[in-house]
């Protein structure tokens, strides 16, 4: 039975020592299986799960077939395997579930906050118009947005953590 790779799984890389636990045996043995057996590579260092995971079932599947009496012990591998990589699919499907209401809320309130910000620009319109040199109207202007980008930034520091909380 073959299985879609869902999008999501089809990102994430691993090194060798974390494969290796998945897999259960050693960093070493996953390189060694990449180098002379074809376990599928993403880059330096770093190796697709979800095809590690799905080449190495093939391969004990193989081994099983070609060893019957290492069956149960490259059964129970299997299992361990399949557990293991379902247990990671799961992990990454709940990381990758929004609240869209709270999403809509924290825009919402980043929003607001932006705007109370960016209000007090006109406030710069008596101090700006006495003046005649360009270069300082910009360092002007360049002061308050810099400023307006600062308490943003704090502000949604400062919700963050509220949310983290539980106090949004």
């Amino acid at each position: 039975m073959t299985r879609k790779q869902s999008p999501a799984l089809a990102e994430i890389t691993v090194t060798p020592e974390v494969l290796a636990t998945y897999l259960d045996m050693t960093a070493n043995s996953v390189t060694r299986l990449a180098a002379t057996a074809g376990l599928p590579k993403a880059s330096r260092g770093r190796y697709p799960l979800f095809e590690c995971v799905r080449w190495y079932l093939n391969r004990l599947k193989t081994h099983a077939a070609e060893h019957p009496s290492d069956l149960r012990d490259e059964r129970r591998k299997l299992l361990i395997a399949q557990h293991q990589g379902q247990t990671l699919a799961n992990a990454a499907t709940r990381a990758a579930m929004l609240d869209a209401e709270l999403v809509a809320a924290t825009m919402q309130e980043m929003l607001s906050r932006i705007t109370g910000h960016l209000d007090d620009l006109p406030k710069l319109a008596g101090q700006i118009s006495a003046m005649r040199d360009p270069g300082e109207i910009a360092r002007v202007l360049f002061d308050a947005c810099r400023q307006v980008r600062s308490k943003a930034a704090a502000d949604m520091v400062a919700f963050a953590k509220s949310l983290d909380d539980g106090n949004a």
